[in-house]
Protein backbone atom coordinates (compact mmCIF):
# COMPACT_ATOMS: atom_id res chain seq x y z
CA UNK A 1 0.00 0.00 0.00
CA UNK A 2 1.42 3.49 -1.03
CA UNK A 3 2.54 5.79 1.63
CA UNK A 4 -0.21 8.51 2.70
CA UNK A 5 1.14 11.53 3.67
CA UNK A 6 -0.45 14.44 5.90
CA UNK A 7 0.35 16.91 3.59
CA UNK A 8 2.21 17.23 0.43
CA UNK A 9 3.25 20.70 -1.13
CA UNK A 10 4.04 21.14 -4.57
CA UNK A 11 6.85 23.79 -4.60
CA UNK A 12 10.30 24.13 -2.41
CA UNK A 13 10.54 27.93 -3.06
CA UNK A 14 10.61 30.21 0.53
CA UNK A 15 6.78 29.97 0.32
CA UNK A 16 6.54 26.18 0.32
CA UNK A 17 9.90 25.95 2.56
CA UNK A 18 8.29 28.06 5.55
CA UNK A 19 4.71 25.89 5.08
CA UNK A 20 6.52 22.47 5.13
CA UNK A 21 8.64 23.86 8.01
CA UNK A 22 5.45 24.70 10.24
CA UNK A 23 3.63 21.61 9.53
CA UNK A 24 6.29 19.46 10.45
CA UNK A 25 7.08 20.88 13.55
CA UNK A 26 3.59 20.11 14.76
CA UNK A 27 3.93 16.41 13.98
CA UNK A 28 2.56 16.12 10.53
CA UNK A 29 4.40 14.02 7.87
CA UNK A 30 4.52 16.31 5.21
CA UNK A 31 6.43 15.52 1.46
CA UNK A 32 7.40 18.39 -0.35
CA UNK A 33 8.28 18.76 -4.07
CA UNK A 34 10.11 20.87 -6.74
CA UNK A 35 10.32 20.78 -10.15
CA UNK A 36 14.55 21.17 -10.21
CA UNK A 37 17.06 19.70 -7.61
CA UNK A 38 18.55 21.79 -5.05
CA UNK A 39 20.44 24.60 -4.52
CA UNK A 40 19.36 25.93 -8.45
CA UNK A 41 18.82 29.00 -9.76
CA UNK A 42 16.40 31.62 -9.29
CA UNK A 43 15.63 35.06 -11.10
CA UNK A 44 15.28 37.37 -8.60
CA UNK A 45 15.92 40.99 -7.02
CA UNK A 46 17.67 38.66 -4.19
CA UNK A 47 16.60 41.47 -1.59
CA UNK A 48 15.69 40.91 1.62
CA UNK A 49 13.28 43.34 3.41
CA UNK A 50 11.67 43.68 6.94
CA UNK A 51 8.99 41.36 6.15
CA UNK A 52 11.36 38.42 5.49
CA UNK A 53 13.37 39.35 8.16
CA UNK A 54 11.17 39.07 10.81
CA UNK A 55 9.42 35.50 9.50
CA UNK A 56 12.90 34.27 9.34
CA UNK A 57 13.58 34.97 12.89
CA UNK A 58 9.91 33.46 13.74
CA UNK A 59 11.15 30.24 12.07
CA UNK A 60 13.91 29.80 13.57
CA UNK A 61 16.28 30.09 10.73
CA UNK A 62 17.37 34.06 10.47
CA UNK A 63 20.80 32.84 12.12
CA UNK A 64 21.78 31.13 9.21
CA UNK A 65 20.73 33.34 6.88
CA UNK A 66 22.53 36.04 8.15
CA UNK A 67 25.96 34.25 8.65
CA UNK A 68 25.49 34.12 4.18
CA UNK A 69 23.62 37.39 3.50
CA UNK A 70 25.13 40.85 2.79
CA UNK A 71 24.01 43.34 5.21
CA UNK A 72 22.50 46.85 3.78
CA UNK A 73 21.35 49.55 6.18
CA UNK A 74 20.89 52.50 3.44
CA UNK A 75 18.88 52.21 0.08
CA UNK A 76 18.96 55.19 -2.91
CA UNK A 77 16.36 56.02 -4.39
CA UNK A 78 16.26 58.32 -7.59
CA UNK A 79 12.94 59.80 -9.21
CA UNK A 80 12.63 59.64 -12.61
CA UNK A 81 14.36 63.40 -12.98
CA UNK A 82 17.26 62.45 -10.78
CA UNK A 83 15.84 63.49 -7.05
CA UNK A 84 17.44 61.18 -4.87
CA UNK A 85 15.95 60.22 -1.22
CA UNK A 86 17.48 58.00 1.08
CA UNK A 87 15.76 55.10 3.11
CA UNK A 88 17.56 53.88 5.96
CA UNK A 89 16.65 50.73 6.91
CA UNK A 90 17.58 46.75 8.08
CA UNK A 91 17.83 44.70 4.76
CA UNK A 92 19.73 41.46 3.40
CA UNK A 93 21.07 40.59 -0.41
CA UNK A 94 21.41 37.39 -0.53
CA UNK A 95 21.57 34.79 -3.95
CA UNK A 96 17.85 33.23 -4.15
CA UNK A 97 19.80 29.93 -5.21
CA UNK A 98 21.74 30.26 -1.64
CA UNK A 99 18.60 31.80 0.26
CA UNK A 100 16.05 29.23 -1.24
CA UNK A 101 18.87 25.71 -0.07
CA UNK A 102 18.86 27.61 3.54
CA UNK A 103 15.38 27.35 3.86
CA UNK A 104 14.79 23.87 2.09
CA UNK A 105 17.65 22.38 4.63
CA UNK A 106 16.14 24.06 7.37
CA UNK A 107 12.78 21.95 6.75
CA UNK A 108 14.39 18.74 6.28
CA UNK A 109 16.19 19.16 9.75
CA UNK A 110 12.76 19.50 10.73
CA UNK A 111 11.39 15.93 9.79
CA UNK A 112 9.95 16.84 6.26
CA UNK A 113 10.41 14.83 3.02
CA UNK A 114 11.63 16.30 -0.81
CA UNK A 115 11.22 15.04 -3.97
CA UNK A 116 13.27 17.01 -7.26
CA UNK A 117 10.36 15.75 -9.05
CA UNK A 118 8.12 17.43 -11.87
CA UNK A 119 4.28 17.40 -10.71
CA UNK A 120 2.40 17.52 -13.82
CA UNK A 121 -1.42 17.00 -12.61
CA UNK A 122 -3.10 17.11 -9.35
CA UNK A 123 -6.99 16.02 -8.44
CA UNK A 124 -8.79 15.01 -5.48
CA UNK A 125 -9.51 11.55 -4.91
CA UNK A 126 -11.71 9.82 -2.69
CA UNK A 127 -11.38 12.09 0.61
CA UNK A 128 -7.85 12.43 -0.21
CA UNK A 129 -5.11 14.75 -2.32
CA UNK A 130 -3.38 13.16 -5.32
CA UNK A 131 -0.45 14.52 -7.35
CA UNK A 132 1.27 12.83 -10.54
CA UNK A 133 4.18 13.15 -11.64
CA UNK A 134 6.01 13.70 -14.98
CA UNK A 135 7.13 9.72 -14.68
CA UNK A 136 3.33 8.28 -14.34
CA UNK A 137 3.66 8.19 -9.94
CA UNK A 138 0.71 8.85 -8.07
CA UNK A 139 1.14 10.07 -4.56
CA UNK A 140 -1.64 10.91 -2.02
CA UNK A 141 -2.27 13.11 1.24
CA UNK A 142 -4.87 13.97 3.23
CA UNK A 143 -4.31 17.64 1.99
CA UNK A 144 -2.40 19.46 -0.03
CA UNK A 145 -0.39 22.80 -0.73
CA UNK A 146 0.25 24.20 -4.03
CA UNK A 147 2.78 26.91 -4.00
CA UNK A 148 4.47 27.07 -7.96
CA UNK A 149 4.95 30.16 -7.89
CA UNK A 150 4.16 32.07 -11.38
CA UNK A 151 3.83 28.91 -12.95
CA UNK A 152 0.15 28.11 -12.22
CA UNK A 153 -0.27 26.20 -15.14
CA UNK A 154 -0.79 22.67 -12.87
CA UNK A 155 -4.79 24.83 -12.12
CA UNK A 156 -5.50 25.43 -15.29
CA UNK A 157 -7.54 22.44 -15.51
CA UNK A 158 -9.26 23.15 -12.18
CA UNK A 159 -10.04 26.62 -12.14
CA UNK A 160 -12.50 29.07 -12.77
CA UNK A 161 -12.88 31.03 -16.30
CA UNK A 162 -12.68 34.41 -14.12
CA UNK A 163 -8.95 33.58 -14.28
CA UNK A 164 -6.79 35.98 -15.62
CA UNK A 165 -3.35 34.21 -16.19
CA UNK A 166 -1.52 37.03 -17.63
CA UNK A 167 1.12 37.86 -14.98
CA UNK A 168 1.31 41.80 -13.52
CA UNK A 169 5.35 42.29 -14.29
CA UNK A 170 8.20 41.19 -15.77
CA UNK A 171 11.69 41.31 -14.59
CA UNK A 172 15.16 41.02 -15.65
CA UNK A 173 18.49 40.84 -13.98
CA UNK A 174 22.29 40.04 -14.39
CA UNK A 175 25.30 39.85 -12.18
CA UNK A 176 27.92 41.87 -12.31
CA UNK A 177 31.81 41.02 -10.85
CA UNK A 178 33.11 44.14 -10.01
CA UNK A 179 36.50 45.87 -8.21
CA UNK A 180 34.32 48.97 -7.78
CA UNK A 181 32.97 48.25 -3.80
CA UNK A 182 29.53 50.09 -2.40
CA UNK A 183 27.40 48.54 -0.28
CA UNK A 184 24.22 50.82 -0.75
CA UNK A 185 21.15 49.55 -2.77
CA UNK A 186 20.17 52.00 -5.37
CA UNK A 187 16.77 51.98 -7.07
CA UNK A 188 15.82 54.03 -10.06
CA UNK A 189 12.42 54.96 -11.23
CA UNK A 190 13.57 54.91 -15.62
CA UNK A 191 11.17 57.21 -17.20
CA UNK A 192 10.35 54.46 -19.74
CA UNK A 193 9.03 51.98 -17.45
CA UNK A 194 7.54 53.87 -14.54
CA UNK A 195 5.88 52.87 -12.07
CA UNK A 196 8.24 50.10 -12.55
CA UNK A 197 12.37 50.99 -11.58
CA UNK A 198 15.83 49.50 -12.26
CA UNK A 199 18.18 48.35 -9.11
CA UNK A 200 21.40 47.87 -8.30
CA UNK A 201 21.91 45.29 -4.91
CA UNK A 202 24.84 44.86 -3.92
CA UNK A 203 25.87 40.56 -2.82
CA UNK A 204 29.25 41.48 -0.95
CA UNK A 205 32.48 41.18 -2.31
CA UNK A 206 31.92 43.13 -5.26
CA UNK A 207 29.24 41.33 -7.11
CA UNK A 208 26.30 42.94 -8.02
CA UNK A 209 22.41 42.28 -8.84
CA UNK A 210 21.95 44.40 -11.35
CA UNK A 211 17.83 44.53 -13.52
CA UNK A 212 14.79 46.01 -14.16
CA UNK A 213 11.31 45.64 -13.29
CA UNK A 214 7.74 46.84 -15.60
CA UNK A 215 4.12 46.27 -14.91
CA UNK A 216 2.05 45.66 -17.64
CA UNK A 217 -0.41 48.18 -18.32
CA UNK A 218 -2.16 49.56 -21.54
CA UNK A 219 0.77 50.37 -23.36
CA UNK A 220 2.40 46.60 -22.54
CA UNK A 221 6.36 46.06 -21.43
CA UNK A 222 9.06 47.68 -23.33
CA UNK A 223 12.46 46.19 -24.50
CA UNK A 224 13.81 45.47 -20.82
CA UNK A 225 16.84 44.42 -22.45
CA UNK A 226 17.43 48.51 -23.83
CA UNK A 227 16.19 49.66 -20.55
CA UNK A 228 18.75 47.60 -18.33
CA UNK A 229 21.07 48.22 -20.84
CA UNK A 230 20.84 52.11 -20.84
CA UNK A 231 20.59 51.96 -17.21
CA UNK A 232 23.87 50.30 -16.61
CA UNK A 233 25.30 53.02 -19.09
CA UNK A 234 23.92 56.39 -17.70
CA UNK A 235 23.04 56.00 -13.95
CA UNK A 236 26.19 57.18 -12.05
CA UNK A 237 26.96 54.24 -9.72
CA UNK A 238 26.15 51.74 -12.69
CA UNK A 239 28.45 53.44 -14.89
CA UNK A 240 31.43 52.92 -12.26
CA UNK A 241 30.42 49.24 -11.47
CA UNK A 242 30.20 48.41 -15.29
CA UNK A 243 33.62 50.43 -15.77
CA UNK A 244 35.24 48.29 -13.04
CA UNK A 245 33.96 44.88 -13.82
CA UNK A 246 35.62 41.72 -14.51
CA UNK A 247 32.87 39.59 -15.41
CA UNK A 248 29.29 39.58 -15.72
CA UNK A 249 26.05 36.45 -16.67
CA UNK A 250 23.57 36.41 -18.97
CA UNK A 251 20.85 38.72 -18.46
CA UNK A 252 17.89 36.47 -17.37
CA UNK A 253 14.03 37.40 -16.50
CA UNK A 254 10.69 36.13 -14.85
CA UNK A 255 7.34 37.07 -14.77
CA UNK A 256 5.49 38.43 -11.04
CA UNK A 257 2.07 38.09 -10.26
CA UNK A 258 1.04 41.17 -7.74
CA UNK A 259 -2.34 41.97 -6.12
CA UNK A 260 -4.34 39.11 -4.55
CA UNK A 261 -6.15 39.09 -7.81
CA UNK A 262 -6.83 35.22 -8.04
CA UNK A 263 -7.06 33.65 -4.86
CA UNK A 264 -10.62 33.35 -4.84
CA UNK A 265 -10.79 31.82 -7.98
CA UNK A 266 -7.89 29.20 -8.03
CA UNK A 267 -9.40 26.40 -6.15
CA UNK A 268 -12.96 27.54 -4.40
CA UNK A 269 -14.78 23.90 -4.74
CA UNK A 270 -11.66 22.36 -3.22
CA UNK A 271 -11.87 20.90 -0.32
CA UNK A 272 -8.50 19.06 -0.43
CA UNK A 273 -5.75 21.81 -1.55
CA UNK A 274 -5.11 25.57 -1.38
CA UNK A 275 -2.58 27.90 -2.93
CA UNK A 276 -0.11 30.20 -1.44
CA UNK A 277 2.98 32.53 -2.22
CA UNK A 278 3.13 33.95 -5.98
CA UNK A 279 0.85 31.57 -6.81
CA UNK A 280 -2.30 33.44 -5.46
CA UNK A 281 -0.15 36.77 -6.58
CA UNK A 282 1.16 37.73 -3.07
CA UNK A 283 3.56 39.86 -4.50
CA UNK A 284 3.29 43.40 -3.81
CA UNK A 285 2.35 45.97 -6.47
CA UNK A 286 4.61 49.25 -6.52
CA UNK A 287 8.01 47.65 -4.78
CA UNK A 288 7.46 44.04 -6.32
CA UNK A 289 8.61 42.80 -2.85
CA UNK A 290 7.60 39.02 -2.49
CA UNK A 291 9.85 36.64 -1.13
CA UNK A 292 8.37 37.86 2.45
CA UNK A 293 4.83 37.70 1.17
CA UNK A 294 5.12 34.44 -0.38
CA UNK A 295 6.74 32.92 3.24
CA UNK A 296 3.83 35.02 5.49
CA UNK A 297 1.30 33.51 3.21
CA UNK A 298 3.16 29.94 3.39
CA UNK A 299 3.14 30.79 7.69
CA UNK A 300 -1.02 31.21 7.49
CA UNK A 301 -1.24 28.08 5.04
CA UNK A 302 0.08 25.70 7.36
CA UNK A 303 -1.80 27.52 10.51
CA UNK A 304 -5.09 27.13 8.75
CA UNK A 305 -4.30 23.45 7.66
CA UNK A 306 -3.38 22.85 11.55
CA UNK A 307 -6.39 24.52 12.45
CA UNK A 308 -8.93 22.39 10.41
CA UNK A 309 -6.92 19.14 11.56
CA UNK A 310 -7.69 19.98 15.06
CA UNK A 311 -11.26 20.08 14.85
CA UNK A 312 -11.83 17.14 12.21
CA UNK A 313 -13.09 19.64 9.39
CA UNK A 314 -12.29 19.76 5.67
CA UNK A 315 -10.21 22.67 4.24
CA UNK A 316 -12.45 25.64 2.75
CA UNK A 317 -10.31 27.17 0.21
CA UNK A 318 -12.75 30.25 0.08
CA UNK A 319 -12.82 30.59 3.59
CA UNK A 320 -8.80 30.34 3.73
CA UNK A 321 -8.72 33.10 0.86
CA UNK A 322 -10.83 35.33 2.58
CA UNK A 323 -9.32 35.06 5.72
CA UNK A 324 -5.88 35.94 4.03
CA UNK A 325 -7.30 39.07 2.37
CA UNK A 326 -8.90 40.37 5.91
CA UNK A 327 -5.19 40.12 6.93
CA UNK A 328 -3.63 41.53 4.17
CA UNK A 329 -5.79 43.19 1.46
CA UNK A 330 -5.23 46.58 2.93
CA UNK A 331 -1.82 46.51 2.37
CA UNK A 332 -2.25 45.49 -1.11
CA UNK A 333 -4.48 48.27 -1.62
CA UNK A 334 -2.00 50.83 -0.60
CA UNK A 335 0.51 50.07 -2.91
CA UNK A 336 -1.30 49.69 -5.69
CA UNK A 337 -2.39 52.97 -5.13
CA UNK A 338 1.45 54.45 -4.65
CA UNK A 339 2.03 52.06 -7.84
CA UNK A 340 -0.71 54.10 -9.59
CA UNK A 341 0.64 57.79 -8.31
CA UNK A 342 3.92 56.95 -9.22
CA UNK A 343 3.45 56.39 -12.75
CA UNK A 344 3.25 59.55 -13.30
CA UNK A 345 6.89 60.81 -13.62
CA UNK A 346 5.99 64.22 -12.74
CA UNK A 347 4.35 63.70 -9.26
CA UNK A 348 6.99 60.44 -8.82
CA UNK A 349 9.24 64.02 -8.60
CA UNK A 350 7.67 66.05 -6.90
CA UNK A 351 6.94 63.83 -3.88
CA UNK A 352 11.03 62.92 -4.04
CA UNK A 353 11.74 66.37 -3.33
CA UNK A 354 9.07 67.02 -0.71
CA UNK A 355 9.93 63.77 1.46
CA UNK A 356 13.55 66.07 1.50
CA UNK A 357 11.97 69.11 2.70
CA UNK A 358 9.16 67.28 5.15
CA UNK A 359 9.28 64.94 8.27
CA UNK A 360 6.12 63.69 7.92
CA UNK A 361 6.65 62.32 4.22
CA UNK A 362 10.12 61.43 4.60
CA UNK A 363 9.13 59.39 7.56
CA UNK A 364 6.50 57.88 6.13
CA UNK A 365 8.31 56.90 3.33
CA UNK A 366 10.63 55.24 4.85
CA UNK A 367 7.80 53.47 6.75
CA UNK A 368 6.35 52.54 3.44
CA UNK A 369 9.54 50.76 2.56
CA UNK A 370 10.27 49.09 5.79
CA UNK A 371 6.10 48.09 5.86
CA UNK A 372 5.45 49.60 9.16
CA UNK A 373 3.23 52.23 7.23
CA UNK A 374 0.25 52.08 5.18
CA UNK A 375 1.18 53.93 1.74
CA UNK A 376 -2.15 55.84 1.53
CA UNK A 377 -1.10 57.97 4.60
CA UNK A 378 1.04 59.20 1.38
CA UNK A 379 -0.83 59.03 -1.29
CA UNK A 380 -3.44 60.87 -1.21
CA UNK A 381 -5.00 64.49 -1.20
CA UNK A 382 -4.32 64.88 2.53
CA UNK A 383 -1.27 63.40 2.66
CA UNK A 384 -0.05 65.75 0.09
CA UNK A 385 -1.15 68.71 1.69
CA UNK A 386 -0.04 67.58 5.28
CA UNK A 387 3.32 67.42 3.70
CA UNK A 388 3.17 70.54 2.80
CA UNK A 389 2.33 71.89 6.43
CA UNK A 390 4.87 69.70 8.45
Amino acid sequence: MKKRWDVIIIGAGPAGSISACKLSEAGLNVLIFDKKAFPREKVCGDGLLSDSIECLKRCGVYDEVEKNANYIDETFFYSPFGTKVVIPGDYFTIKREIFDNILLRHSLRKGINFLPKKINRVEEGNGCFVCHSAEGESFISNFGIIATGTDINLLKPNVSDKINFRPDAVGVRKYIQSKHITEKMFVSYERSIIPGYAWIFPLGSGLYNTGCCAFYGKGGVKNLKKVHNKFLREFPEAEKIVAAKTGETKLKGAVLRCGLKTGHFLNSKSSRYICIGETIGTTYPFTGEGIGKAMESGEFAAEYILERIRSDLPLVPAEYYKLLHSRVSDKHFGYKIAQQWLSNKFLNDFLAKRANRSSFLYEAAKGIINETADPREIFSIKGILKSCLK
